[in-house]
């Protein structure tokens, strides 16, 4: 950071001047040059006559800046402002609108080759020009009235903007997917739509998009784009244009506009919404284009509605390309490849900007009008020391702004206020007079009366609706900001405005001349995206953290670099208060690394490549702090420590699945490191990558879900010639080789750092972790084979201080949590567990949602999700009743609970605040202090919850989750070998868990009313461990109720589900019900149907021997459990098939002809195998015409391969070349489905 200076704010707003100038030489006799410069005075119009000394100054120093070096003589003709009356006031033109006159009336630009600025040129006198100026002051479009043209103005597009297109129009010859990254003014509508015109391929596109607020925008700029072609395309919409009927029957080419939401609530993309737009996604689209596409079109229902549109998932020859436009895609570019990207963000702005006027002096710079952004931080922490938030260290705006609530009402504190009100209104009011103060050694924005003229119109983002009605309140009796008109456009709260016209209520507070007008706009989030502005100067953040996102900071603080046309004067220069200094520096990092991320030159980034980045943003938006009275410029230094610190975030948000928490080492792989990986690749090959969104629990394990690495090598292969790309390809791959190992290992570390209490001044390096974790944990939570050792083998590919940062990050947000009160640590600490991966096969995280799921369809409780969307997280968690099974557990104060396999604590964490909301309502100390609240939440732990867990780590991490970091004394017992005691010492495990004495209690017997959780599904070889776990638990709880998977259902023995598969278990009658759900594991192969099971000792279903099966929840079925195949009843179908054809006079069955074990010589497990019955790798692809097809299966899909009609092992049969129809001998677990679709 460069040292202390006093700097102070610049002007927003300037006046724009027009001068005449020429050069006495040959070459430019007779020729007058139209050019434009700027003013920064406080002067009043009328007081800046033409050809003033003032006006004339600065034109000279703009002439001077493109003829000095050059030694040009030049005469200075005439200068005045460039203002016009208008109905709304005083308003800007420019250079360009004097041109434009001149050309109507017939006085062409000369061509001078010797002068760079040849366009501002004309071959006419001084009065003609003069008269030229007076007519763009009168509004009038030539000198000669009677010679106007009528006619529109063709668009015309910027560098960047057929940059853009062309690199569409290229693209999508190879491609079928586009992002232009592009920020707000860029013209995205106008280039899309253009791109539209020239592709003649592009007959039928839709345009989506979350905000419809835009559909104006579009229906006017199509008429821009195709003002000339009407005859040959028809926009259409709900609202202009023709509607989706009329728009069906057209010949022409077509552009929709729809709603993304309204095409959301569809029936076709979601059960119980609306019939309608079944038309739309019918129609094969050409061209999709997504505006806004940044929001909404992530979620499930955002992405069905896409599937639909461009019918991804069908096999079309000609696939609907799409263009997505985003000024934020943030959330968008780990999607896309380097070339599918085009980027025109502040930096390239601001860049062309200050350039034109290098490479082209003299002409019309087109973004001249575009300002200029400053950001300043203000460490209010200084001042208000006890609002610092423990979780990130930051100042806390939501605690500096609460108000009190109903909540409150109880709240003696309190008693003084009423609701609304600020809880601190004394420091908030002391906010408001200290950034008004006008002192010489603090420089705040309202401070001074000058300041004040600059920031007439501001927008403050505060943290919530109440928080920003509280606020306007406040300022409207403030001795300062009374003089501002306050409008609060938050939402409901404030019945002044109504939310639905705020952008029109403002623009009428502002007026048509806001130079005469103040106002301040409050918003907790309206029209902070999707809307522009121009009289806004500035923009007060007082709101968010550190973890705010960036692509939200940066939509909200942009909303004040409109260009604006005030008074005469044109805005310059736009401001953001920050008040969260690291908060401003992480988004800027934050920005920049994206930025950095979709710049096709810096695809594979390096540190270099960022700092370069970050100069290139100071230069065109310094960023000063003030603090302790001192005002200071950031340097790139500083932020790159910032940027450092993003790592950290990123990487803990990713659970450790993230390129940054590597080192530069992956750059310097050598064969001796390259053997080191190929060794581990033995212990981690069923972690690594197979479908990038999908783990694998329940057969191969599991793999990772960042990011495509492939893409990382496409990009930078793409930039080396073909002499280097073998080298090149080779290090990629060995490099991306080396990082799926990495990820397979890396994603287990969050875990142990949640769960271990490590003081982080004892390690200094990646190696220290590894000690200090106990090696029972260490083998449960690491892959099998990776020991410590081999560990410390990879400590160096790691990035020591984002390793040991993210690890600290994570253990202070759960430190953080415990000074919250329970409800809000609840929140806290599964915001943390969204970020953790699934350790092993064994290891499953049960999400949030599914414990909400699992426990308030069984035994009831508070639950925090919304009743009809089971991962919908309602705003207060709601007490769900299960009669008698909530009776004899949660609504038992006295109730014991077992969890049988905890791995993160959330089971338990459920039921502890389902009985402690219950006592605390019986109790009514609902508004006592935070030490009260807790010593009934420890009293419920101490003596309502017992847990047992398979490592001392997974008793650490569900000890965390349940007390954080106090000592609590907690009923949890680690065993070393709880699968094998579950296994092989059922009996003796009972005994020892129903003994007092094993948890340290007094009494005879322990007697648990409730076992609930998610025991372990697979160990080694595919072996069902979960059965045991079930068993276990029916000799240990009056209720049980577990959640594995369906496998057991049917009559299945082999995989360790032969102890399950009998008579007893299965035609149970103290089973209450088995509920089955598909894919609420979400991005977990192997578990894609589970059941609920209920159990509750005593009980009789009355089913005699049957089940009651539901699904979801609904559609009750009773059945029978089969424990053998041979009861299984083949469908009708089958069996009447299967009649006909044995009834064929001449039938002969296929098992007479060839062995079903070998069918033709082959066994069934050729294809893969070859080797291992001595035949070659059978080809993917028929190589002659009478190779033979060879069909198998490989998971659930059929595969097909090709081998030689004389290969020796093949036996020659007369059905052979025939037919064969294959019938399952047993039915089996086939359904109706798989079982006529395994007809070969």
């Amino acid at each position: 950071m460069s040292q202390p200076q006093q700097l102070a704010f610049i002007d927003t707003l300037e006046y724009k001047v027009i001068y005449i100038m020429t050069i006495n030489d040959a070459s430019h006799l007779g020729c007058v040059k139209i050019g434009q410069t700027t003013l920064n005075s406080s002067k009043q119009p009328d007081e800046l006559i033409a050809n003033c000394d003032e006006l004339k100054t600065v034109a000279r120093k703009r002439i001077d800046e493109y003829t000095k070096t050059a030694a040009i003589s030049y005469d200075l003709l005439h200068t005045e402002l460039a203002i016009k009356k208008t109905n709304q006031g005083l308003v800007v033109f420019r250079d360009y609108d004097v041109h434009q006159v001149l050309q109507r009336s017939g006085f062409h630009k000369v061509k001078l080759k010797k002068d760079a600025s040849n366009s501002e040129w004309f071959r006419c006198d001084l009065k003609t020009a003069i008269a030229a100026i007076q007519a763009c002051k009168q509004n009038q479009s030539s000198l000669d009235k009677n010679h106007c043209i009528v006619a529109k103005d063709r668009v015309r597009f910027r560098d960047e903007q057929e940059q853009a297109i062309q690199k569409a129009l290229k693209t999508f010859k190879k491609s079928d997917r586009m992002l232009w990254n592009a920020k707000m003014r860029f013209g995205k509508t106008l280039c899309a739509l253009e791109l539209i015109k020239r592709n003649p391929e592009f007959k039928k596109v839709i345009i989506i998009t979350n905000r419809p607020v835009v559909k104006d925008s579009w229906f006017e700029d199509f008429h821009k784009i195709f003002a000339n072609d009407v005859t040959t395309h028809a926009y259409g919409s709900k609202t202009f244009g023709l509607n989706y009927h009329d728009i069906l029957k057209t010949d022409k080419n077509i552009v929709y506009f729809a709603s993304l939401q309204d095409l959301k609530g569809s029936a076709a993309v979601a059960e119980n919404k609306k019939d309608k737009n079944e038309e739309l996604f019918a129609i094969d689209w050409d061209l999709l284009v997504t505006d806004e596409a940044h929001e909404g079109t992530l979620t499930e229902l955002g992405q069905n509605v896409i599937k639909l549109l461009t019918k991804s998932d069908q096999n079309k020859p000609k696939k609907t390309k799409v263009l997505e436009l985003s000024g934020t895609p943030f959330n968008l570019l780990d999607g896309y490849e380097s070339h599918e990207i085009f980027t025109w963000d502040y930096i390239a702005e601001q860049s062309a900007k200050y350039l034109w006027n290098q490479n082209n002096f003299g002409k019309t710079n087109p973004y001249e009008d575009l300002p200029k952004m400053h950001i300043y931080t203000y460490h209010l922490a200084n001042k208000f020391s006890s609002y610092l938030d423990l979780e990130d260290k930051a100042f806390s705006f939501k605690e500096f702004f609460r108000t009190k609530t109903i909540e409150d009402a109880n709240d003696h504190n309190l008693s003084d206020l009423d609701v609304g009100d600020f809880v601190h209104k004394v420091d908030v009011n002391h906010f408001l007079n200290l950034i008004v103060a006008d002192r010489e050694t603090d420089n705040f924005p309202f401070s001074k009366d000058k300041y004040r003229e600059y920031f007439r119109h501001t927008l403050w983002v505060l943290p919530g609706v109440k928080e920003a009605k509280a606020l306007a309140a406040l300022m409207r009796s403030h001795p300062v900001f009374s003089q501002f008109e306050i409008i609060n456009v938050a939402g409901a709260g404030d019945e002044e405005i109504d939310p639905n016209q705020a952008l029109k209520t403002l623009r009428e507070k502002m007026t048509d001349t806001p130079e005469h007008t103040r106002t301040i706009t409050v918003t907790c989030g309206r029209l902070t995206t999707g809307v522009t502005v121009p009289a806004w100067t500035a923009v007060l953040m007082l709101s968010g953290g550190y973890s705010t996102k960036a692509s939200q900071y940066m939509q909200t603080i942009f909303r004040v670099q409109s260009p604006a046309n005030i008074g005469g004067k044109t805005k310059q220069n736009a401001y953001v208060f920050d008040f969260a200094p690291d908060r401003a520096l992480k988004m800027i990092a934050d920005f920049v690394d994206y930025s950095n991320l979709s710049d096709q030159k810096m695809a594979f980034k390096s540190p270099m490549a960022s700092e370069t980045r970050l100069q290139e943003f100071l230069n065109y938006c310094p960023v000063i702090s003030l603090s302790n009275s001192m005002m200071r410029e950031y340097n790139v230094n500083k932020l790159m420590q910032e940027l450092k610190k993003a790592y950290i975030d990123k990487v803990v948000r990713s659970g450790f699945d993230s390129l940054k928490l590597y080192s530069d080492e992956l750059f310097k792989l050598n064969s001796s490191d390259l053997e080191k990986f190929i060794d581990l690749k033995q212990y981690t090959k069923h972690l690594l990558p197979k479908n990038k969104n999908t783990y694998i629990i329940n057969r191969e394990g599991f793999a990772g879900n960042e990011t495509n690495y492939d893409l990382i090598s496409k990009q930078i292969l793409t930039k080396n010639d073909e002499s280097n790309q073998a080298i090149i390809k080779e290090e990629l791959k060995n490099r991306q080789f080396a990082i799926s190992i990495l990820k397979a290992i890396s994603i287990r570390i969050p875990l142990l750092f949640f769960g271990s209490n490590l003081k982080f001044e004892t390690i200094t390096s990646v190696d220290d972790f590894a000690d200090l974790i106990d090696d029972v944990s260490w083998k449960e939570f690491m892959p099998d084979g990776i020991t410590k050792a081999k560990f410390k083998d990879l400590a160096k590919y790691y990035d020591r201080d984002i390793f040991i940062g993210a690890g600290q990050s994570i253990q202070q947000l759960a430190k953080a949590a415990d000074h919250l009160e329970p409800l809000a640590r609840i929140e806290r600490i599964v915001e943390i567990f969204k970020t953790f991966k699934n350790p092993d096969r064994e290891t499953v995280l049960t999400p949030w949602s599914v414990v909400n799921l699992h426990l308030k369809t069984t035994i009831g409780g508070y639950s925090f999700f919304d009743e009809n969307a089971f991962d919908h997280e309602q705003d207060q968690p709601v007490f769900v009743d299960q009669g008698l099974f909530s009776k004899q557990t949660v609504l038992n104060p006295h109730a014991k609970f077992l969890e049988i396999n905890s791995k993160s604590g959330l089971y338990m964490l459920y039921v502890a605040y389902s009985l402690y909301a219950l006592k605390t309502n019986a109790l009514n100390i609902a508004d006592c202090n935070l030490e009260a609240k807790y010593e009934l939440w420890d009293e419920i732990i101490s003596n309502n919850l017992f847990i047992i867990s398979k490592s001392p780590m997974a008793s650490q991490i569900t000890t965390r989750t349940l007390v954080g970091y106090r000592s609590v004394k907690i009923n949890i017992h680690a065993f070393d070998d709880l699968i094998s005691q579950m296994q092989h010492k059922k009996d003796k495990l009972v005994k020892k868990l129903t003994n007092p004495e094993f948890w340290k209690k007094k009494g005879t017997t322990i007697k648990f009313d409730a076992v609930i959780g998610n025991p372990p599904y697979q160990g080694i070889n595919h072996q069902q461990i979960y059965p045991h776990f079930y068993l276990t638990s029916l000799k240990l709880g009056k209720i049980v109720s577990l959640i594995f998977p369906v496998g057991w259902q049917e009559p299945k023995s082999a995989n360790g589900l032969s102890e399950i598969n009998r008579l007893e278990i299965k035609a149970d009658k103290q089973i209450v019900y088995i509920d089955k759900y598909q894919g609420i594991f979400k991005n977990i192969a192997g578990v894609e149907w589970v059941n609920i099971v209920l159990w509750q000792n005593g009980y009789d279903n009355g089913l005699s021997g049957k089940q009651l099966i539901k699904i979801h929840g609904k559609n009750h079925d009773v059945k029978k459990l089969l424990c053998n195949q041979n009861e299984i009843i083949k469908p009708q179908e089958i069996i009447d098939l299967a009649e006909i054809v044995g009834s064929t006079p001449g039938f002969i069955s296929l098992q007479k002809f060839t062995s079903p074990r070998k069918p033709y010589g082959l066994s069934t497990d050729v294809i893969g195998n070859e080797a291992k019955y001595g035949l070659q790798t059978m080809d993917l692809n028929r190589k002659k015409d009478d190779d033979l097809i060879v069909v198998g299966k490989k998971g659930s899909k059929l595969i097909f391969r090709y081998i030689r009609l004389d290969c020796h092992q093949i036996k020659a049969t007369k059905t052979r070349d025939k037919y064969k129809v294959f019938v399952p001998y047993a039915w089996g677990a086939m359904n109706e489905t798989v079982g006529l679709g395994g007809i070969c």
